[in-house]
């Protein structure tokens, strides 16, 4: 039996992510439709809106500021820029270039480090979960980050602070 309950009533737990690399391609597609809308219907919808009486061009308000709107869209010139090469070294030591993936729009760090790792002399950890069953677990979560640092190539000195609020 469905339940259908409305959105407002919904509640997201913290730290609860469904990866997209696990949706199937026929939910992939209903995702992107729902979430990117067509450039056509977009602007569709936003003159729709201001050609309105009740809109935000229209309407007795508005007038009584005496202000006027232009009705049409701004026509812009733009480009779309590429994402960058990112420069990582490489398990060798060697300087790599890497592109992003273009499916998952990520770079795949694993396996890779820095450049020039900076050491992190002084740094602080800062807790502000809500409840305590979300609560960061110190003993495990700053280990693993100090590691997972070295592992880049980055050292980290021990942390000055460690606090929850």
């Amino acid at each position: 039996m469905k339940n259908y309950v409305p959105m407002e009533f919904c509640v997201l737990v913290e730290g609860q992510v469904f990866p997209k690399e696990h949706l199937m391609e026929e939910e992939t597609k209903m995702l992107k439709k729902f979430s990117l809308a067509n450039p056509k219907d977009r602007q569709k919808t936003i003159c729709r809106m201001v050609q309105d009486g009740d809109g935000p061009c229209g309407g007795e308000i508005i007038r009584n500021f005496g202000v006027e709107v232009n009705k049409n869209m701004t026509a812009l010139a733009g480009r779309v820029i590429g994402p960058p090469e990112l420069k990582v070294g490489g398990p060798n030591g060697r300087v790599i270039k890497i592109s992003v993936d273009k499916e998952k729009c990520q770079w795949n760090l694993v396996g890779k480090g820095v450049v020039e790792g900076k050491p992190v002399k002084r740094w602080a950890v800062l807790d502000f979960s809500s409840d305590d069953k979300n609560r960061l677990n110190p003993g495990r979560f700053i280990p693993k980050l100090i590691a997972q640092c070295r592992n880049l190539g980055i050292h980290m000195e021990k942390h000055l602070i460690l606090s929850t609020y």
